[in-house]
Protein backbone atom coordinates (compact mmCIF):
# COMPACT_ATOMS: atom_id res chain seq x y z
CA UNK A 1 0.00 0.00 0.00
CA UNK A 2 1.49 3.35 -1.12
CA UNK A 3 0.94 6.35 1.14
CA UNK A 4 0.11 9.75 -0.37
CA UNK A 5 3.01 12.06 -1.22
CA UNK A 6 3.83 14.70 1.35
CA UNK A 7 3.62 17.41 -1.32
CA UNK A 8 0.06 16.50 -2.08
CA UNK A 9 -0.96 16.44 1.54
CA UNK A 10 0.43 19.90 2.06
CA UNK A 11 -1.50 21.50 -0.82
CA UNK A 12 -3.62 24.45 0.32
CA UNK A 13 -7.31 24.12 -0.23
CA UNK A 14 -8.58 26.23 -3.10
CA UNK A 15 -12.18 27.33 -2.63
CA UNK A 16 -14.50 26.45 -5.53
CA UNK A 17 -14.79 29.29 -8.03
CA UNK A 18 -17.83 31.42 -7.51
CA UNK A 19 -20.34 31.11 -10.34
CA UNK A 20 -21.27 34.17 -12.34
CA UNK A 21 -23.79 36.06 -10.38
CA UNK A 22 -27.07 36.30 -12.31
CA UNK A 23 -28.37 38.84 -9.86
CA UNK A 24 -28.23 41.60 -12.48
CA UNK A 25 -30.56 39.86 -14.93
CA UNK A 26 -33.37 39.19 -12.43
CA UNK A 27 -33.07 42.85 -11.46
CA UNK A 28 -33.66 43.79 -15.10
CA UNK A 29 -36.38 41.21 -15.61
CA UNK A 30 -39.23 43.51 -14.58
CA UNK A 31 -38.15 45.97 -17.30
CA UNK A 32 -38.02 43.24 -19.93
CA UNK A 33 -41.34 41.91 -18.76
CA UNK A 34 -42.84 45.40 -18.87
CA UNK A 35 -41.61 45.86 -22.43
CA UNK A 36 -43.08 42.53 -23.48
CA UNK A 37 -46.40 43.43 -21.89
CA UNK A 38 -46.33 46.84 -23.61
CA UNK A 39 -45.82 45.14 -26.98
CA UNK A 40 -48.64 42.72 -26.26
CA UNK A 41 -50.92 45.59 -25.31
CA UNK A 42 -50.10 47.50 -28.51
CA UNK A 43 -52.78 45.67 -30.48
CA UNK A 44 -53.79 46.79 -33.93
CA UNK A 45 -57.07 48.66 -33.73
CA UNK A 46 -59.48 46.92 -36.11
CA UNK A 47 -62.34 49.36 -35.54
CA UNK A 48 -64.33 50.51 -38.56
CA UNK A 49 -62.71 53.93 -38.34
CA UNK A 50 -59.35 54.76 -36.73
CA UNK A 51 -58.59 58.52 -36.68
CA UNK A 52 -54.82 58.04 -36.60
CA UNK A 53 -54.72 55.55 -39.49
CA UNK A 54 -54.38 56.94 -43.01
CA UNK A 55 -56.35 53.96 -44.36
CA UNK A 56 -59.40 55.52 -42.69
CA UNK A 57 -59.26 58.43 -45.14
CA UNK A 58 -59.62 58.67 -48.90
CA UNK A 59 -58.79 61.25 -51.55
CA UNK A 60 -60.10 60.19 -54.94
CA UNK A 61 -59.39 61.84 -58.26
CA UNK A 62 -61.18 60.64 -61.42
CA UNK A 63 -60.27 61.35 -65.03
CA UNK A 64 -62.21 60.21 -68.04
CA UNK A 65 -64.74 60.84 -70.75
CA UNK A 66 -68.47 61.47 -70.50
CA UNK A 67 -71.55 62.72 -72.24
CA UNK A 68 -75.14 63.94 -71.83
CA UNK A 69 -78.41 63.52 -73.62
CA UNK A 70 -79.77 67.02 -74.19
CA UNK A 71 -83.21 65.94 -75.34
CA UNK A 72 -82.58 66.30 -79.06
CA UNK A 73 -83.69 62.74 -79.80
CA UNK A 74 -80.10 61.94 -80.77
CA UNK A 75 -79.08 60.07 -77.65
CA UNK A 76 -75.83 61.10 -76.00
CA UNK A 77 -75.01 63.95 -78.34
CA UNK A 78 -72.88 66.25 -76.13
CA UNK A 79 -69.59 64.72 -74.94
CA UNK A 80 -66.27 65.79 -73.45
CA UNK A 81 -63.66 65.54 -70.72
CA UNK A 82 -64.77 64.40 -67.25
CA UNK A 83 -63.02 65.11 -63.94
CA UNK A 84 -63.93 64.61 -60.28
CA UNK A 85 -62.19 65.02 -56.92
CA UNK A 86 -63.65 63.55 -53.74
CA UNK A 87 -62.06 63.67 -50.26
CA UNK A 88 -63.66 61.77 -47.40
CA UNK A 89 -63.63 58.94 -44.88
CA UNK A 90 -63.26 55.19 -45.36
CA UNK A 91 -64.94 52.77 -42.95
CA UNK A 92 -63.57 49.22 -42.93
CA UNK A 93 -65.59 46.32 -41.55
CA UNK A 94 -65.29 42.54 -41.22
CA UNK A 95 -61.48 42.36 -41.20
CA UNK A 96 -61.22 45.00 -43.92
CA UNK A 97 -63.34 43.00 -46.35
CA UNK A 98 -66.30 45.41 -46.42
CA UNK A 99 -65.34 49.01 -47.18
CA UNK A 100 -67.71 51.96 -46.98
CA UNK A 101 -66.51 55.34 -48.33
CA UNK A 102 -68.26 58.61 -47.46
CA UNK A 103 -67.02 61.54 -49.55
CA UNK A 104 -67.79 65.08 -50.59
CA UNK A 105 -67.29 65.54 -54.31
CA UNK A 106 -66.88 68.10 -57.04
CA UNK A 107 -67.20 67.07 -60.67
CA UNK A 108 -66.72 68.77 -64.00
CA UNK A 109 -68.11 67.63 -67.35
CA UNK A 110 -67.33 69.39 -70.63
CA UNK A 111 -70.13 69.06 -73.19
CA UNK A 112 -69.58 69.76 -76.88
CA UNK A 113 -71.40 68.96 -80.11
CA UNK A 114 -70.27 69.82 -83.60
CA UNK A 115 -73.17 71.17 -85.64
CA UNK A 116 -71.13 71.70 -88.80
CA UNK A 117 -70.19 74.85 -90.69
CA UNK A 118 -67.96 75.92 -87.81
CA UNK A 119 -70.85 76.05 -85.36
CA UNK A 120 -70.59 74.18 -82.08
CA UNK A 121 -73.01 73.60 -79.25
CA UNK A 122 -71.09 73.93 -75.98
CA UNK A 123 -71.99 73.72 -72.33
CA UNK A 124 -70.49 72.68 -69.01
CA UNK A 125 -71.91 70.75 -66.09
CA UNK A 126 -70.60 71.15 -62.53
CA UNK A 127 -71.51 68.63 -59.86
CA UNK A 128 -71.33 69.07 -56.07
CA UNK A 129 -72.66 66.77 -53.39
CA UNK A 130 -71.97 63.78 -51.21
CA UNK A 131 -71.44 60.19 -52.25
CA UNK A 132 -71.28 56.89 -50.45
CA UNK A 133 -71.55 53.23 -51.21
CA UNK A 134 -70.03 49.87 -50.36
CA UNK A 135 -67.18 47.80 -51.65
CA UNK A 136 -66.16 44.21 -51.08
CA UNK A 137 -62.54 43.06 -51.21
CA UNK A 138 -62.50 39.67 -52.91
CA UNK A 139 -58.75 39.81 -52.36
CA UNK A 140 -57.51 42.07 -49.53
CA UNK A 141 -55.00 43.80 -51.79
CA UNK A 142 -55.50 43.03 -55.45
CA UNK A 143 -59.21 42.99 -56.27
CA UNK A 144 -62.29 44.76 -54.93
CA UNK A 145 -65.59 45.99 -56.40
CA UNK A 146 -67.65 49.03 -55.41
CA UNK A 147 -71.13 50.38 -55.94
CA UNK A 148 -71.61 54.13 -55.36
CA UNK A 149 -74.52 56.54 -54.95
CA UNK A 150 -74.09 60.30 -55.15
CA UNK A 151 -76.65 63.00 -54.41
CA UNK A 152 -76.28 66.72 -54.91
CA UNK A 153 -76.72 69.49 -57.47
CA UNK A 154 -75.94 69.59 -61.18
CA UNK A 155 -75.24 73.09 -62.44
CA UNK A 156 -75.30 73.77 -66.20
CA UNK A 157 -73.86 76.71 -68.08
CA UNK A 158 -73.74 77.62 -71.76
CA UNK A 159 -72.47 80.78 -73.51
CA UNK A 160 -75.02 83.56 -73.79
CA UNK A 161 -75.98 84.74 -77.28
CA UNK A 162 -79.16 86.35 -78.62
CA UNK A 163 -78.41 85.61 -82.27
CA UNK A 164 -78.51 81.85 -81.92
CA UNK A 165 -74.88 81.34 -82.92
CA UNK A 166 -73.53 80.59 -79.45
CA UNK A 167 -74.96 78.48 -76.70
CA UNK A 168 -76.32 74.96 -76.40
CA UNK A 169 -78.73 72.93 -78.46
CA UNK A 170 -81.25 71.21 -76.23
CA UNK A 171 -84.87 70.08 -76.26
CA UNK A 172 -84.84 70.03 -80.09
CA UNK A 173 -84.54 73.81 -80.40
CA UNK A 174 -83.15 74.72 -83.84
CA UNK A 175 -81.13 77.60 -82.40
CA UNK A 176 -78.42 77.74 -79.78
CA UNK A 177 -79.54 79.23 -76.50
CA UNK A 178 -77.79 80.23 -73.29
CA UNK A 179 -78.20 77.75 -70.51
CA UNK A 180 -77.83 78.62 -66.87
CA UNK A 181 -79.51 76.68 -64.13
CA UNK A 182 -79.27 73.93 -61.56
CA UNK A 183 -81.23 70.84 -60.74
CA UNK A 184 -81.18 67.95 -58.35
CA UNK A 185 -78.46 65.50 -59.37
CA UNK A 186 -78.39 61.72 -59.05
CA UNK A 187 -75.10 59.87 -59.65
CA UNK A 188 -74.69 56.10 -59.81
CA UNK A 189 -71.31 54.41 -60.17
CA UNK A 190 -69.55 51.06 -60.30
CA UNK A 191 -65.83 50.46 -59.85
CA UNK A 192 -63.31 47.64 -60.04
CA UNK A 193 -60.20 48.39 -58.00
CA UNK A 194 -56.74 46.96 -57.42
CA UNK A 195 -53.52 47.71 -55.54
CA UNK A 196 -55.38 48.16 -52.25
CA UNK A 197 -58.00 50.42 -53.95
CA UNK A 198 -55.33 52.81 -55.21
CA UNK A 199 -56.32 52.38 -58.88
CA UNK A 200 -59.90 51.82 -60.09
CA UNK A 201 -61.65 51.45 -63.43
CA UNK A 202 -65.00 53.21 -63.14
CA UNK A 203 -68.25 53.79 -64.97
CA UNK A 204 -71.05 56.14 -63.93
CA UNK A 205 -74.56 57.30 -64.78
CA UNK A 206 -75.92 60.79 -64.07
CA UNK A 207 -79.43 62.19 -64.16
CA UNK A 208 -80.56 65.75 -63.52
CA UNK A 209 -84.07 66.54 -62.28
CA UNK A 210 -85.88 69.89 -62.22
CA UNK A 211 -83.68 71.86 -64.56
CA UNK A 212 -86.07 74.45 -66.03
CA UNK A 213 -84.12 76.98 -68.09
CA UNK A 214 -85.74 80.23 -69.32
CA UNK A 215 -84.69 81.22 -72.79
CA UNK A 216 -83.58 84.82 -73.34
CA UNK A 217 -84.32 85.71 -76.98
CA UNK A 218 -84.90 88.89 -79.00
CA UNK A 219 -88.62 88.80 -78.40
CA UNK A 220 -88.09 88.57 -74.62
CA UNK A 221 -87.85 85.76 -72.12
CA UNK A 222 -89.82 82.62 -72.82
CA UNK A 223 -91.60 80.48 -70.30
CA UNK A 224 -89.54 77.89 -68.43
CA UNK A 225 -89.27 74.54 -70.11
CA UNK A 226 -88.63 71.19 -68.54
CA UNK A 227 -85.15 69.86 -69.17
CA UNK A 228 -83.88 66.67 -67.50
CA UNK A 229 -80.58 65.65 -69.10
CA UNK A 230 -78.94 62.32 -68.35
CA UNK A 231 -75.70 60.73 -69.35
CA UNK A 232 -72.66 58.61 -68.54
CA UNK A 233 -68.96 58.79 -67.76
CA UNK A 234 -66.11 56.28 -67.82
CA UNK A 235 -62.54 56.63 -66.70
CA UNK A 236 -59.78 55.88 -64.25
CA UNK A 237 -59.87 56.67 -60.54
CA UNK A 238 -56.75 57.12 -58.38
CA UNK A 239 -56.85 57.34 -54.60
CA UNK A 240 -53.88 59.50 -53.67
CA UNK A 241 -53.81 58.38 -50.02
CA UNK A 242 -53.79 54.69 -51.02
CA UNK A 243 -50.89 55.36 -53.36
CA UNK A 244 -48.99 56.98 -50.47
CA UNK A 245 -49.80 54.03 -48.18
CA UNK A 246 -48.55 51.57 -50.79
CA UNK A 247 -45.30 53.47 -51.31
CA UNK A 248 -44.70 53.63 -47.57
CA UNK A 249 -45.47 49.92 -47.30
CA UNK A 250 -42.72 49.03 -49.75
CA UNK A 251 -44.96 48.59 -52.78
CA UNK A 252 -48.18 47.28 -51.25
CA UNK A 253 -49.83 48.52 -48.07
CA UNK A 254 -50.84 45.77 -45.68
CA UNK A 255 -54.63 45.70 -45.20
CA UNK A 256 -55.65 46.68 -41.70
CA UNK A 257 -57.52 43.44 -41.05
CA UNK A 258 -54.46 41.32 -41.85
CA UNK A 259 -52.23 43.09 -39.31
CA UNK A 260 -52.76 40.38 -36.74
CA UNK A 261 -51.13 40.57 -33.37
CA UNK A 262 -48.20 38.18 -33.01
CA UNK A 263 -48.85 35.33 -30.65
CA UNK A 264 -47.25 35.82 -27.28
CA UNK A 265 -45.79 32.33 -27.23
CA UNK A 266 -44.07 32.91 -30.57
CA UNK A 267 -42.45 36.14 -29.44
CA UNK A 268 -38.88 35.48 -28.17
CA UNK A 269 -37.76 37.39 -25.08
CA UNK A 270 -35.91 40.61 -25.74
CA UNK A 271 -32.27 39.94 -26.51
CA UNK A 272 -32.82 36.27 -27.34
CA UNK A 273 -32.23 34.91 -30.83
CA UNK A 274 -35.04 33.11 -32.68
CA UNK A 275 -35.11 29.45 -31.77
CA UNK A 276 -33.39 29.94 -28.42
CA UNK A 277 -35.14 29.43 -25.14
CA UNK A 278 -35.21 31.94 -22.38
CA UNK A 279 -31.95 32.53 -20.58
CA UNK A 280 -31.68 32.50 -16.79
CA UNK A 281 -33.01 35.72 -15.44
CA UNK A 282 -35.23 36.40 -18.50
CA UNK A 283 -39.01 35.89 -18.69
CA UNK A 284 -40.17 33.01 -20.93
CA UNK A 285 -43.56 34.66 -21.59
CA UNK A 286 -45.05 37.99 -20.61
CA UNK A 287 -46.47 37.76 -17.13
CA UNK A 288 -44.31 34.80 -16.03
CA UNK A 289 -41.48 34.89 -13.49
CA UNK A 290 -37.91 34.89 -14.82
CA UNK A 291 -36.13 31.55 -15.16
CA UNK A 292 -33.76 31.14 -12.21
CA UNK A 293 -30.25 29.84 -12.90
CA UNK A 294 -28.19 27.56 -10.60
CA UNK A 295 -27.43 29.14 -7.27
CA UNK A 296 -23.70 29.94 -6.85
CA UNK A 297 -21.70 28.29 -4.07
CA UNK A 298 -20.97 30.71 -1.25
CA UNK A 299 -17.41 32.06 -1.19
CA UNK A 300 -15.35 30.94 1.86
CA UNK A 301 -13.70 33.72 3.83
CA UNK A 302 -12.32 34.29 7.30
CA UNK A 303 -13.16 31.65 9.92
CA UNK A 304 -15.04 29.45 7.43
CA UNK A 305 -11.95 29.26 5.18
CA UNK A 306 -9.68 28.40 8.15
CA UNK A 307 -12.03 25.63 9.31
CA UNK A 308 -12.25 24.14 5.80
CA UNK A 309 -8.46 23.98 5.52
CA UNK A 310 -8.19 22.47 8.99
CA UNK A 311 -10.69 19.72 8.16
CA UNK A 312 -8.88 18.88 4.94
CA UNK A 313 -5.49 18.69 6.72
CA UNK A 314 -7.05 16.44 9.34
CA UNK A 315 -8.25 14.10 6.58
CA UNK A 316 -4.74 13.94 5.10
CA UNK A 317 -3.31 13.26 8.58
CA UNK A 318 -5.64 10.32 9.08
CA UNK A 319 -4.61 8.88 5.72
CA UNK A 320 -0.90 9.29 6.63
CA UNK A 321 -1.44 7.61 10.01
CA UNK A 322 -3.10 4.61 8.36
CA UNK A 323 -0.22 4.34 5.86
CA UNK A 324 2.35 4.45 8.70
CA UNK A 325 0.58 1.66 10.56
CA UNK A 326 0.50 -0.50 7.44
CA UNK A 327 4.22 0.10 6.82
CA UNK A 328 5.12 -0.84 10.42
CA UNK A 329 3.18 -4.08 10.06
CA UNK A 330 5.11 -4.94 6.89
CA UNK A 331 8.36 -4.17 8.68
CA UNK A 332 7.61 -6.68 11.46
CA UNK A 333 6.96 -9.42 8.93
CA UNK A 334 10.03 -8.93 6.74
CA UNK A 335 13.35 -10.05 8.21
CA UNK A 336 15.93 -7.45 9.17
CA UNK A 337 18.79 -6.88 6.70
CA UNK A 338 16.74 -7.75 3.61
CA UNK A 339 16.15 -5.24 0.82
CA UNK A 340 12.42 -5.38 1.36
CA UNK A 341 12.85 -4.51 4.98
CA UNK A 342 14.92 -1.47 4.10
CA UNK A 343 12.28 -0.33 1.66
CA UNK A 344 9.55 -0.89 4.22
CA UNK A 345 11.50 1.07 6.81
CA UNK A 346 11.89 3.97 4.40
CA UNK A 347 8.16 3.89 3.65
CA UNK A 348 7.39 3.98 7.36
CA UNK A 349 9.70 6.92 7.86
CA UNK A 350 8.02 8.82 5.03
CA UNK A 351 4.60 8.02 6.40
CA UNK A 352 5.50 9.30 9.85
CA UNK A 353 6.92 12.48 8.31
CA UNK A 354 3.73 13.00 6.38
CA UNK A 355 1.70 12.50 9.51
CA UNK A 356 3.72 15.14 11.36
CA UNK A 357 3.44 17.64 8.47
CA UNK A 358 -0.31 17.16 8.28
CA UNK A 359 -0.62 17.89 11.96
Amino acid sequence: MTPPKPADSAKPVTPPPAADKPADKPAEAPKVEAKAEAKADAKVDTSAFVPGDTSSYTLRTDFGYGGQNFGNEQGIDHTGFHFKIAPGLMFRLFDDRLRVPVRLFYGYQALNKDLGAGVESTATMHQVGVESGAGYAFHPTWFSAYGLLGLGAHIYNAPESRDGMKGAEFNKNPLLFPLSGAGFGLNLGAELCTWYDAVCAKAGYTHTFGLNPTLEVVDGPSSAMGFNPNGFNVGLGIDILRVVDNIRGGGVAKPRGSREESRKEDTPPEGAKPGEGAKPGEPTKPGEKPVEGPKPAPALTGVALFEAKRDENKKYAEQAQKAAAAAKSDLDIVKLGSTDAAKAKAMATDAVASFRIAL
